[in-house]
């Protein structure tokens, strides 16, 4: 009984020092604009935002390896007009684990790494804002801002996957077999 009581008092002891390990960051106290792009009508309907015409990068700036975030964090660090974000995606920097894919709503994502100056770019897209330019600037703490006039062109990273040649192919196929069906139809008619 004595060692059943031991093994689950060190049990609980290593529970809590791996539940102490990793903390869910409520709010940034900085993020860092890491760029703004313009984003065509196709785009924004692919992301699930049909009134989006820019796409900002959010870069993380603080943390520790283990450590969580969500929308909720992303939100949470808005200092002013935060209702002018119509949507959040997950980025595609290497120092976090998102809970999907690029591009897909941002969920609980995980830092891989300790965050500290030296290695800023590994955070770099970390999140992908999506906004309307014409909405006032959109302020994070550690004044971080995004606006529609803030712009390096188009947003290539999203691009529209082209249908390929075999597909019009096969469309001109079944509109020709179309055509000989309606034709066939008239001669027994």
């Amino acid at each position: 009984m004595k060692y059943l009581r031991l093994i689950v008092v060190a049990g609980a002891m290593a529970l809590s020092g791996a539940a102490n390990a990793s903390t869910y960051i409520a709010q940034f106290a900085t993020v860092t604009n890491a760029g703004v792009f313009t984003l065509t009508a196709e785009q924004a309907n692919l992301l699930g935002a049909p009134t989006a015409d820019r796409i900002g990068q959010i870069r993380i700036r603080s943390g520790a390896a283990g450590d969580t975030f969500d929308a909720d964090s992303i939100f949470a660090s808005v200092t002013s007009n935060g209702g002018a974000i119509l949507g959040l995606r997950n980025g595609s920097a290497s120092a976090l684990s998102y809970s999907g894919d690029e591009f897909e709503a941002l969920g609980l994502t995980t830092l891989l790494q300790d965050f500290n100056n030296d290695d800023r770019f590994d955070f770099d897209p970390g999140v992908y804002l999506l906004f309307n330019s014409s909405s006032s600037n959109i302020v994070f703490a550690g004044s971080a801002t995004f606006g529609g006039s803030q712009t390096r062109g188009e947003f290539t990273a999203l691009a529209p996957i082209p249908l390929p040649a075999a597909g019009w192919l096969l469309l001109a196929a079944f509109g020709g077999l179309g055509v000989a069906a309606r034709r066939k139809a008239r001669a027994n008619a």
